[in-house]
């Protein structure tokens, strides 16, 4: 395990044995503006590029940034744009506990068209167990 990005935003961890990157969101998202929100999103690009990874898990139990809808189209291409040339199989996201970030990332993710398994959970254990990680 090895910590590839860590800001108060956000810290990103590579998994080689399971080619997982996991990515955590903090509490700390809710003083983040959109452009700050699009540094991050090029933050992951980059070092999903550079691992390859086969699954992702995204737990954002804390996140308080509300992805507004003007920034979604652009996070959604951005984040399709990976994907497709990495071939992820799985995603895993563990919801924000705050309802304005839930939301917004619950609409964002109901919008794209994904070509791999991607799964909401309320709590970390059970995304780590569909991973495949617990």
């Amino acid at each position: 395990m090895k910590t590839l990005h860590d800001n108060p935003f956000s810290s990103i961890v590579w998994k080689p044995e399971s080619r997982t990157l996991h990515v955590t969101r903090k509490a700390q998202t809710e003083s983040m503006t959109d452009k700050e929100y699009q540094l991050e999103l090029d933050i992951w690009a980059r070092l999903s590029l550079d691992t390859r990874p086969a699954q992702q898990l995204i737990d954002q139990r804390q996140m308080r940034f509300a992805v507004a809808p003007a920034v979604q189209e652009l996070v959604q291409r951005r984040i399709l744009e990976v994907v497709a040339q990495l071939g992820i199989e799985r995603v895993a996201i563990v919801r924000s506990d705050d309802i304005f970030a839930m939301v917004s990332v619950e609409q964002l993710v109901d919008e794209m068209a994904v070509g791999f398994e991607l799964r909401q959970f309320d709590h970390l254990a059970e995304a780590e167990a569909w991973l495949g990680l617990a």
